[in-house]
């Protein structure tokens, strides 16, 4: 192990953070990383998908299924 110096300081890079929920990679399983800054947690994909579904099925003229959520 290196000896550092007393006022060398430890940097820890800056949590990866959901752009839509603000949860970061503890408090979620996955998390995708787009261009710098930009990150989604699979709970919000998850919204998106199910937001997706319904809008389809509205535009199809189809029930949405609400015991698929």
């Amino acid at each position: 192990m290196m000896n550092l110096p007393a006022t060398a300081k430890l940097i820890l890079p800056a949590p990866i953070v959901c752009s839509f929920c603000d949860h970061d990679q503890h408090q979620t399983a996955h998390i995708i990383v787009g261009k710098p800054g930009i990150a989604i947690c699979d709970d919000c994909v998850g919204v998106c998908v199910r937001t997706i579904i319904d809008k389809t099925r509205i535009d199809r003229g189809l029930p949405v299924v609400e015991g698929a959520r």
